[in-house]
């Protein structure tokens, strides 16, 4: 399945080979593997919509995983892992009898760390050029108050570059781009739209092949 629809799997190792007991395939965002044990392990793999999905989508997903949560034995052990997009409702999970273990195993704040290689690419290549680059949401108020703009919206694992004009767009799309190249990351040009309002002209935005 495509990345954008879903796709869910689970790599077994030869010992857990022997004592798998049936493989359940409950939708292209769903999969329920049972392992022989005492108890039994009962492991639910899933892959949430993101945030920008139909709502009947995030929906029928979440409704199914309760489905296959609810039917799994009361005395199994029920594993449930994935990508979520989400934040766990606490509430949510106490009513469900459900441990949320990376709240529970933590590491000290020195031991924790990640790399933020998209995140890295934006500052690093736009950092105090904002005013110059950015969508103005309000304007410059005075010598001391400077104007707020705004260069870039996050939805899930996409970014929108938004600029004032065109010309500033483009600036903003190569300069990220560079950024970009430096750390081994490309942009999907089949992936990259451009969205004008309020332009009496048509523009293109261009980025080198």
């Amino acid at each position: 399945m495509g990345a954008t629809v879903g796709g869910v799997g689970v790599l077994l190792s030869n010992f857990a080979k022997k004592v798998l007991v049936s493989v359940c395939y409950i939708s292209p965002r769903i999969l329920k593997v049972t392992l022989n044990g005492n108890p039994q392990t009962t492991i639910i793999v899933t892959y949430s919509p993101t945030n920008v999905a139909d709502e009947d989508d995030v929906t029928d997903f979440y409704n199914q995983l309760t489905k296959a949560t609810s039917e799994v034995p009361e005395h199994n052990f029920l594993v449930v892992i994935g990508d979520f997009n989400a934040r766990m409702n606490f509430h949510a999970s106490i009513e469900n009898n459900i441990v949320v273990t990376n709240t529970t195993f933590k590491k000290r704040a020195t031991k924790l760390w990640t790399c933020e290689l998209p995140n890295y690419c934006m500052r690093s290549a736009i950092d105090g050029r904002e005013e110059n680059l950015g969508f103005t949401v309000n304007p410059r108020r005075s010598r001391r108050v400077g104007p707020l703009c705004v260069t870039d919206l996050d939805f899930a694992d996409d970014i929108a570059l938004i600029s004032d004009t065109a010309s500033q767009a483009q600036e903003l799309l190569e300069m990220i781009e560079k950024a970009a190249l430096r750390v081994g990351l490309h942009m999907n040009t089949k992936k990259t739209k451009c969205m004008v309002f309020n332009q009496q002209t048509e523009v293109d935005i261009m980025r080198d092949p």
